[in-house]
């Protein structure tokens, strides 16, 4: 609980139905418990940070029918990996203890309990927090590690062009030199990642921002953001509005989700979160459910 905040407020919209024709539900999480269900979620990230801030249990609460991700103000101390998701070897080595002064929380489905899944539709509820500190994260990644490369890295991929990764939605914040908007009309990105390898010279990222959803819509109000996955196209849709379609590219394997609220450091590339940020500040999620193809 986080006894020493206050709770964000407002209500989620009602959920729709779980049933949709064509579709078999997979997973979900209503968040319609007292706690995390940590059956379905891993916590532990594999970094232990997300941009500056540790990620901690204590920023994740389930009340209200809801999940609230908390970025905070506060310093803490947490044991450092050194596993990458794309690591050849998924054993995770010590670096050491390391001290940071913001938290946020994430999980993911590929540890404990895993649930991956190849081609469907996935969908969440959502509203962004206000602040162009922090991102929105919802992304999938290979379960198996070696999809992160192709075979001539000694990897699963026969095709450079088939997506290691995908941004479901990055929420991002917005860039220092950019001052054609308020400070939180970040945009909504979805983006693509494919090439070789995910660190070699022929890595590359498709991101599509999506300008007539800027961000304002998604931090005052609840909205459904859903990615339709077939073997041949991948496609986007906001409150079931087509946003963005991308062929061709494709990952012919199974995919586990992870969810964060990333803080921003200073790199130039968004606004890095400072003394002055207001927080706490919160991501809510009302659900997340995945379908295959029933037919």
């Amino acid at each position: 609980m986080f006894a020493r905040n206050a709770k964000p407020r407002g209500n989620p919209p009602s959920s729709p139905k779980w049933h949709k024709p064509g579709w078999r539900l997979t997973f979900h999480d209503e968040f319609g418990g007292a706690e995390l269900d940590r059956l379905k979620w891993n916590t532990r990230y594999v970094r232990e940070c997300a941009g500056v801030a540790a990620v901690v249990d204590d920023a994740l609460e389930v009340s209200d029918g809801m999940l609230h991700i908390r970025a905070d103000r506060e310093t803490v101390t947490v044991e450092q990996y050194s596993l990458e998701l794309w690591a050849p070897e998924q054993r995770a080595m010590r670096k050491g203890k390391a001290t940071y002064h913001y938290t946020t929380g994430a999980l993911d489905t590929r540890f404990g309990a895993i649930f991956a899944q190849k081609y469907g539709w996935f969908e969440m509820c959502f509203r962004t927090p206000k602040r162009p500190e922090l991102v929105t994260a919802w992304r999938l990644y290979p379960l198996d590690v070696r999809y992160f490369r192709t075979d001539l890295h000694n990897g699963m991929r026969t095709d450079p062009h088939e997506a290691y990764a995908i941004d479901i939605v990055e929420r991002i914040g917005r860039c220092p030199d950019d001052v054609s908007r308020d400070d939180y009309l970040a945009p909504m990105r979805f983006s693509v990642h494919h090439g070789e390898e995910p660190s070699g010279p022929k890595h590359e990222d498709e991101s599509f921002v999506c300008p007539q959803w800027i961000g304002r819509e998604f931090s005052e109000g609840f909205h459904v953001l859903a990615l339709e996955w077939t073997s041949t196209d991948l496609v986007w849709f906001i409150d079931n509005r087509e946003v963005r379609r991308v062929m061709g590219k494709s990952p012919q394997t199974q995919m586990f989700m992870l969810v964060n609220l990333y803080v921003t450091a200073n790199n130039g590339s968004c606004t890095p979160v400072t003394d002055e940020t207001p927080l706490p500040a919160f991501l809510d999620i009302d659900y997340i459910r995945v379908y295959e193809f029933a037919g």
